[in-house]
C-alpha cells in the first residue's frame, strides 16, 4: 500500500500493525505541508519514480521491511520499519489496548 497517512493514533494504528504482522509493505510518502505543491500527485509520482529499487526490495517476498517511509524534503528513506519492529510494538501497545476498552 502506498499512503501518505501517518496510522499514528488508536484502532488505526493498531489495525495497520496487525496487517503489516500479517504481511502488509506500506509506503509511506512524507511531504512538508509549508512547501507549495510538494505533494501534488506529479511529486508523488516522481517520488516513487525515484526510489522503485527501494521499494521493490521492500516488496521482495522474502524482505524483512513492513514499511518504508520516502521523505519529499530530504529526497530519501527515512525509515524501515521490519517485522520484528512490528511484532514488538503490537506486544507493547495490545496490552494497553485491552485495559483501554
Amino acid at each position: 500500500m502506498i499512503t501518505k497517512d501517518r496510522y499514528r493514533k488508536g484502532d488505526a494504528r493498531l489495525a495497520a500493525l496487525h496487517a503489516m504482522r500479517d504481511g502488509l509493505r506500506i509506503i509511506q510518502l512524507r511531504f512538508r505541508q509549508d512547501i507549495p505543491d510538494a505533494d501534488s500527485a506529479a511529486a508523488q509520482i516522481q517520488l516513487i519514480l525515484d526510489h522503485e529499487r527501494e521499494i521493490e526490495q521492500a516488496l521482495a517476498p522474502d524482505s524483512p521491511i513492513r514499511q518504508l517511509v520516502i521523505n519529499h524534503a530530504i529526497g530519501g528513506v527515512t525509515r524501515t520499519i521490519t517485522a520484528d519492529q512490528v511484532a514488538a510494538t503490537l506486544r507493547r501497545l495490545e496490552p494497553r489496548a485491552a485495559e483501554d476498552h
